[in-house]
């Protein structure tokens, strides 16, 4: 799998309802020189195994026997990444078509002066809050 110029790390446990969503938006964005890492925390439900099969082509999954908490899901992804930028995603997340072009331009800009992003965030339901 080439890295790319830049990584999204998922951490994902037990949650088959919003990893195809949020798989989906990753597949639109306009910002193609990405990988995918899911680290799956132990999850019971089988949620990563539909990704497993038919997943994007940039897709690695890091799996973990047993739910060893958020932070070490982040931390083992952000290792396994070898690209010059990680983004973190969570998984009931639908990224905005232009999330990683936007992240990765602003980067560009300025890259002695910023070490993180935070992205703006709006309800699914209801994007004016």
């Amino acid at each position: 799998m080439d890295s790319g110029s830049l990584t999204v790390v998922i951490p994902v446990w037990n949650s088959g309802d919003w990893l195809r969503p949020c798989l989906d938006s990753l597949e639109q964005q306009t910002y193609e020189n990405f990988s995918i890492i899911l680290v799956d925390n132990g999850s019971e439900d089988g949620s990563v195994e539909p990704v497993r099969e038919q997943g994007p082509a940039n897709l690695k999954i890091i799996s973990f026997p047993v739910n060893r908490g958020f932070a070490a899901a982040v931390n083992e992804g952000i290792t396994a990444a070898k690209s010059k930028y990680v983004a973190l995603l969570n998984v009931d997340t639908v990224a905005d078509p232009d999330w990683l072009r936007e992240l990765v331009a602003v980067m560009e800009q300025s890259p002695q002066d910023l070490g993180a992003l935070a992205s703006g965030m709006v309800r699914m339901d209801d994007p004016t809050l």
